[in-house]
């Protein structure tokens, strides 16, 4: 399926930058250990790269996000397996201890 006409859905939780990557949790995940890499695509480039350049998403430093994606399983997209296609940051800022709650 092009990555186009993937679903967007709305994602909220963590990602960390390391030298393999952007890797997404999410809030919603039974599994903490549960990671997804991230790719920028559109608006969220710009986003990405503003927030980095802020102080935000440095590396080794979990980075509390709300964002509108779109979830691939495909191997093509990254180190294979599950893989989110950020579209637009909604939020971006310093973790905080309630940051999923009622998730």
């Amino acid at each position: 399926m092009d990555s186009q006409q993937l679903p967007v859905e709305m994602f909220s939780g963590h990602v960390t930058r390391s030298s393999t990557g952007v890797w997404f949790t999410p809030c919603a995940s039974s599994d903490a250990s549960a990671k997804w890499w991230v790719t920028w695509t559109g608006t969220s480039v710009e986003q990405a790269e503003r927030a980095k350049a802020s102080g935000l998403m440095a590396d080794g430093e979990r980075t509390f996000v709300r964002w509108r994606a779109s979830r691939t399983d495909e191997r093509t997209v990254g180190p294979g397996g599950p893989a989110l296609l950020v579209r637009e940051v909604l939020e971006i800022r310093a973790p905080r201890a309630d940051d999923c709650a009622g998730s």
